[in-house]
């Protein structure tokens, strides 16, 4: 989730006593194991979401960074330099406002060949693609989408640009819906067995299903690639192999 954000960090052979020893000396009250750590007792790093509003993850940010060394990985993210015997492991604490979403959203199956951010990434290009509308209004192009946040779940954006311009789209306008993950996957993917929305295979699927008819199943799995490369993750090779098989991969 934090990247690698210490240049001594050791992975870890028992996630869950780090686990353990972390919510009880950090003071952790509601939190989730998420990611990969959930269900794998060994890694790299430990990734853990708390429960917090805002005033209770400012208050938890300032507590863990007096007594141990940190870094801010976005206004969600801490990561902790954290101390267990001999070594120093890494602890990336995100902060949830729901629980059942986080769990979810943030959930890294293992039955799949790619990691959770795989499909997070590919349902953010799903529903960029088939959710985005542009209206002409004067010298002004008006943009209404829908995105896929990992903190507020499902926002409705507003966005313009100058007609002229070749710059990227201003948000005017930022709306959380509300709407809850199931809801999501069924609205967009025609998914009712909420298995096939934990891994990257099962969305990929859904794509093929149900947009493969409408003509759009190339330009998502393009913005797929795009986002990939621009976060500089690591591109799912059956991602890129249809892509490819079907003309639209473009090397930069």
């Amino acid at each position: 989730m934090g990247g690698k954000a210490f240049g001594d960090t050791y992975p870890r052979t028992d996630m869950e006593a780090l686990y353990f020893k972390v919510i009880k000396d950090l003071n952790l009250r509601e939190t989730i194991r998420i990611g990969s750590s959930r269900w794998k007792n060994a890694g790299n790093d430990l990734d853990v979401a708390v429960v917090a509003d805002e005033a209770q993850w400012k208050s938890i940010c300032q507590s863990v960074s007096k007594s141990y060394e940190t870094r801010v990985i976005n206004n969600h993210c801490l990561s902790v330099r954290f101390p267990l015997g001999n070594f120093h492991h890494q602890v990336d604490l995100m902060q949830s406002k729901d629980r059942g979403f986080t769990s979810k959203a943030y959930f890294s199956s293992p039955y799949s060949k790619y990691k959770g951010v795989a499909r997070n990434l590919l349902i953010m290009a799903a529903i960029k693609v088939v959710s985005t509308e542009e209206h002409t209004i004067g010298d002004r192009i008006l943009r209404m989408r829908e995105h896929f946040d990992l903190y507020d779940g499902i926002v409705f954006l507003v966005q313009e640009k100058s007609l002229y311009s070749t710059g990227r789209f201003r948000t005017i306008r930022r709306i959380v819906t509300n709407v809850s993950f199931d809801d999501m996957v069924r609205k967009y993917f025609d998914i009712t067995i909420m298995d096939e929305a934990e891994t990257f295979e099962g969305i990929y699927r859904a794509i093929l299903s149900k947009y493969s008819k409408q003509d759009k199943s190339i330009e998502i799995f393009q913005e797929c690639r795009e986002m990939a490369l621009s976060a500089k993750i690591e591109i799912p090779h059956d991602l890129l192999y249809w892509i490819e098989k079907n003309g639209a991969y473009y090397p930069q």
